[in-house]
Order: C-alpha cells, then sequence, then structure tokens
C-alpha cells in the first residue's frame, strides 16, 4: 500500500519509517495539514495516518476535507491523549481506526493488515435503491481466519444501496465486522487467549491454523444471520465455543475503555452498533444499525 503519514513531530515519522523498513508497504511524509493535504492531492495514497494536533490544517479538519475528495479512503487517527473525545469525533467523521502514542509496533501492525486486507473492494449493486426492500442471508464458515475480509464485504456490500451507511463509513463497518468475526473464530472456537492476540501476529496465526486442525476445534463453525432492510442491518454472529462472561467485559459504553487492548473493538462497535447485546452463554453476538435520517 502507498500510505500518506502525516506527523508535526519528525521522531513520530522517524518511528513509522523504522516500523516499515522491510515490508511491502511505501510511504508519503508530511508535518503539517496543509502539505498533507497537497500530497493527498497529487499522490492519491490507499490509506491516510493523520495525527491530531497539526500546525496550519489540524487532524480532524484533514479528515474533513479528504473525505470531501474520496469518502472511502481509510483513514486512521494518530493521537497522544487519554480523552477520548477527539478520537470518538474521528470516527465520526470518517475515521476507520486509531493508533495511540507512543506507537505500538504490533498496534500499527494490525491497523496496516486490517486495512490491507480490507482493501480489495467492495462490490457494488446494479439495481436502484427503490427496487429493494428487504434481503436476508446466512453463511456458516469455517475457522479460516483468512477468508474474514470477503465474508465482511458480501456482508456490507448493500449498505449504502440502502442509505444505511455513509460512503465515509464503508471501511469502519468492515471493519469492525472484522473485529467481531475474528473473535468468533479466535476467542470463540478455537479458545486462543485474548493475550495471543495483542502479541505476535505471526505467532497467533501459527497457533490458530496448528489448532483448528485438531478436535474438538476442527469441526467448529462460525454463523453468521444478515438482514437488511430500508431502516436497519442485523447481524448475528454464533460460534460454537464455550462462550465466556460478557457480563465481565469492561464497560463498552465508557469512551475510556477506547485506551485499553482487552474489549477495545467492542468499543468501537458499542459507538457504531445502535444496539449490541450477547445471548447467555456468550457465543452469540447481535449487531444493529437503524437508518439516520439527513438533515
Amino acid at each position: 500500500m502507498k500510505l500518506l503519514i502525516v506527523d508535526e513531530n519528525p521522531e513520530v515519522l522517524d518511528e513509522f519509517q523504522s516500523l516499515l523498513a522491510g515490508t511491502p508497504h511505501t510511504a508519503l511524509y508530511a508535518s503539517d495539514g496543509e502539505e498533507a493535504l497537497h500530497c493527498f492531492e497529487q499522490t492519491s495514497p490507499d490509506a491516510v495516518l493523520c495525527g491530531l494536533m497539526l500546525p496550519k490544517l489540524g487532524g480532524l479538519e484533514l479528515i474533513k476535507e479528504v473525505r470531501q475528495r474520496q469518502p472511502e479512503l481509510p483513514f486512521v487517527l494518530t493521537a497522544k491523549t487519554t480523552n477520548p473525545e477527539p478520537i470518538l469525533q474521528a470516527l465520526s467523521l470518517g475515521a476507520c481506526d486509531f493508533l495511540t502514542k507512543p506507537l505500538k509496533p504490533v498496534m500499527v501492525q494490525r491497523t496496516l493488515n486490517r486495512i490491507e486486507s480490507l482493501s480489495k473492494g467492495f462490490p457494488n449493486v446494479g439495481l436502484a435503491p427503490e427496487c429493494l426492500v428487504q434481503e436476508s442471508l446466512t453463511l456458516e464458515i469455517t475457522n479460516d481466519f483468512e477468508m474474514i475480509p470477503q465474508v465482511a464485504a458480501v456482508l456490507t456490500r448493500d449498505l449504502r444501496v440502502y442509505k444505511l451507511i455513509e460512503p465515509r463509513d464503508q471501511f469502519l463497518v468492515n471493519l469492525l465486522l472484522k473485529e467481531a468475526l475474528e473473535n468468533a473464530i479466535f476467542h470463540g472456537n478455537l479458545e486462543l487467549s485474548a493475550q495471543l492476540r495483542e502479541g505476535n501476529f505471526e505467532a497467533l496465526h501459527a497457533t490458530a491454523r496448528l489448532q483448528s486442525k485438531q478436535e474438538p476445534y476442527c469441526d467448529r463453525k462460525v454463523v453468521i444471520q444478515y438482514e437488511v432492510t430500508r431502516n436497519s442491518v442485523k447481524y448475528i454472529i454464533r460460534d460454537e465455543g464455550k462462550g465466556f462472561a460478557h457480563q465481565n467485559l469492561p464497560d463498552t459504553s465508557d469512551p475510556e475503555n477506547l485506551f485499553q487492548n482487552a474489549g477495545r473493538g467492542l468499543v468501537l462497535v458499542h459507538n457504531f452498533m445502535d444496539e449490541v447485546f450477547w445471548n447467555e452463554r456468550g457465543n452469540e453476538i447481535t449487531l444493529i444499525r437503524y437508518r439516520k435520517r439527513r438533515a
């Protein structure tokens, strides 16, 4: 991928350069918002990673400018803050994820991996919106986590046609479904620990591949029920694991938990979805998003 990385601190830009060394990604660097906007218009990057506090044009303002020009471009906020408000504001403006400073290599890798895997495009529907009333779909997938991006694309391909999301939200909703499906496979069916997922990704994936070939994990499936109408979209994701005590999760309604690795993805899910709830066993999650009235 071609990345545009924007930060006023040269040390942060150097850190990104070091983290990207040896990867297939290329990067363009800018130190203020106006320079970044000019670079964006001239080079058409595949993703933007942008600091919150920038000279000339701040990070939130840059999101707005980029969104006006290319609504679907993945935009990641990087911020040195313990205040969740600007992060939530960035997500509401169309950022698909955020990174906190000082940067953690594993989190940078995780974000870039997700953006790359979800950048294969979102299928367009040829039907006119007035033709579409309701759709439902049931999928049963194995524990092959590498197919998750394709599954997420299928589950979100019609949301914009039904006018349930803005173009800027496309990447975010795909990322949130990817999070939920990974939870179902890694923690549900394969019973891998959260600590393993927070560590080295190669080790996580190697362990998952090994575990998925063994009893009783090899026969477990993830079932996804999807229903979309002109008013809402509902996802039900159920694994065949033992479940867990979801009552003990961090309070997902508390924005402060954005900064906790455990349950961080679920805070993002709760921030975007209108209803989120588990079954009693803890092996099934329901996500509902309602159509928003436009001003």
